[in-house]
């Protein structure tokens, strides 16, 4: 992965696994940088309607910035995901894959 600056917090371009169909994405920053989302591995909307919602903001926040519950991914696949949770939208079974989905969402 390359990096904008010297932050490591903009990524300019590089390969990205997608945990949702087990491709790689070659990413560039640019008109197309759609192609790639951030993803809640729980959805934040999931965890709201599971309790989220008696959390004081600072945990709300630390829940939305965790970065265990965030990751890259295929921009259709995660539109395609939406606000499901793990039991209703499963990501295909691979070695990658399989073992992190039903850990995350615990």
């Amino acid at each position: 992965m390359k990096f904008e600056g010297t932050s490591k917090c903009t990524v300019a371009s590089g390969t990205l696994a997608d945990p949702y169909t087990g491709k790689s994405i070659a990413f560039q920053r640019g008109p197309k940088s759609s192609a790639v989302q951030i993803d809640h591995l729980v959805a934040l909307s999931d965890a709201w309607q599971t309790g989220a919602q008696q959390l004081p903001q600072a945990q709300r926040e630390a829940l939305a910035n965790d970065p265990l519950n965030l990751v890259t991914a295929d921009g259709p696949a995660n539109m395609g995901k939406s606000d499901k949770d793990a039991a209703s939208c499963s990501p295909p079974t691979s070695p990658s894959t399989a073992p992190m989905w039903p850990g995350r969402s615990s």
